[in-house]
């Protein structure tokens, strides 16, 4: 892993987090992510997905019992690279995002 990778993973993980899940709102205002704002913060990247794309991906994102993405639940579950995916639909979608964001196809 060479130090080009990992920047390019590491300021699309940034971007991830804090822009497209918009943690540093959550954490100034309190405030959660709905599906509604998780699909126009996407579209404000350029990074287009289906429906059922943003379906999989808000729904990997809630914790037990939530009914929308709050801080906890993207501190826990915001991971654009992830160990163990939920699932290969998850992956895909995740790539995906990576992939519009400066991730090459040889870091993933």
């Amino acid at each position: 892993m060479d130090t080009g990778m990992m920047t390019r993973l590491s300021e699309a993980q940034d971007l991830f987090l804090y822009q497209i899940l918009g943690l540093d709102l959550m954490r100034e205002s309190g405030s959660t992510l709905d599906k509604d704002q998780l699909s126009k913060n996407l579209e404000s990247h350029d990074i287009v997905l289906t429906e059922a794309e943003i379906d999989t991906l808000y729904n990997s994102l809630l914790l037990p019992d939530s009914e929308s993405i709050g801080k906890l639940d993207a501190y826990a579950k915001g991971h654009l690279f992830q160990l163990y995916s939920e699932s290969a639909e998850l992956n895909e979608v995740l790539n995906k995002i990576a992939l519009t964001k400066g991730v090459t196809s040889e870091d993933l």
